[in-house]
């Protein structure tokens, strides 16, 4: 597992996007923020982000047992952040999108807010993409335009959502499977995905080191954005996710294949002819156990088989009865 970042300023004055990645055992977290507002707002605004974000990861003891909860903790402590600065700083609108992504126990888990994004691939094809809240993005929806014309669109600069000083807003939850075998994840604001398409994110990140890949993809939005591109960021964590057998599924197998070779001796004999058992299993070594019917059949018989001391009491009871009769007719 790999995860880098990288920021340009592109064919702006000022960086305003942030990018953060960090590491535990048991996860990784990636935080993004594309920063508007004015002078300084939104770098203000996309750094407390950053910074609220850290402190959060930083408390959390190993695994995040609710990542909903976790992202939505940050967002509001960014958001309570904000609002503090914009009192002292009446002349900023401090604001940033927001993307937050946990990756963990092969999972994306990811909270976002405006148009930046994140990208799940793998080395075959592409799987998923946030949906951004944006003009665009519900133009798309509705059908009057294509993924393709997203970009270039008049309105593509106007969100829906961000995560601002004013008004507190929901993040968009979502819990993605990692693809089996290679994949890749890609967190970007739109200063990124406006210039580079989903087939050259995936010949880039998985046909080159991703260093390099993301050099180059950088330098390649750059130039297409020209001097009025926006300001670049992406994260890039590649993945390896192995198929895996359930404990519970292997322990059942078990226990089949033990019970059926246990139970097997006990079947009828015929049963076994019937259903033709393997020569590996030696018939000759097989109890043959009564059934129903010739069991029921040996009860019969062992009925019919009588008590020698029963016998011997009938007898006497007979002879007593015929000496009986045989003074009646003297008399």
């Amino acid at each position: 597992m790999k995860a880098i970042c990288e920021l340009d300023i592109g064919g702006r004055d000022e960086q305003q996007d942030s990018c953060k990645i960090f590491h535990k055992t048991y996860s990784t977290f990636i935080v993004l923020g594309d920063g508007m507002g004015g002078h300084k707002g939104g770098a203000v605004a996309s750094k407390t982000l950053i910074y609220h974000s850290k402190l959060a990861y930083t408390l959390e003891a190993g695994h995040i047992v609710n990542p909903e909860k976790f992202f939505k903790s940050i967002i509001d402590n960014t958001m309570r952040a904000l609002e503090a600065y914009r009192t002292e700083n009446i002349d900023t609108d401090p604001q940033t999108t927001c993307v937050l992504v946990l990756i963990q126990d092969n999972n994306v888990y990811s909270m976002h807010i405006g148009d930046s994004r994140v990208y799940v691939l793998d080395d075959n094809k592409y799987h998923w993409r946030t949906k951004d809240h944006s003009v665009v993005q519900m133009l798309l929806n509705l059908g009057e335009i294509t993924e393709d014309e997203m970009a270039t669109h008049p309105d593509q600069n106007k969100l829906l959502k961000s995560l601002n000083s004013k008004k507190s807003v929901d993040g968009t939850f979502k819990i993605t499977p990692l693809p089996y075998g290679r994949s890749m994840v890609l967190v970007c604001s739109d200063g990124f995905w406006e210039y580079i398409s989903i087939e050259e994110m995936r010949r880039y990140g998985f046909g080159m080191d991703i260093d390099k890949a993301l050099s180059q993809m950088v330098s390649l939005a750059k130039q297409r954005g020209g001097v009025d591109g926006d300001n670049i960021s992406i994260a890039v964590s590649l993945q390896e996710t192995k198929k895996r057998i359930k404990l519970i599924s292997t322990i059942g197998l078990s226990l089949f294949i033990i019970l059926s070779l246990v139970s097997i001796k006990y079947l009828p004999l015929d049963f076994l002819q019937n259903i033709g058992v393997e020569t590996s299993v030696s018939l000759n070594n097989v109890t043959k156990v009564p059934t129903p019917k010739s069991f029921a059949k040996s009860l019969l018989e062992d009925d019919k088989e009588e008590n020698p001391k029963e016998k011997k009491l009938e007898n006497n009871l007979t002879k007593k009865n015929n000496l009986l009769n045989e003074e009646k007719k003297c008399q």
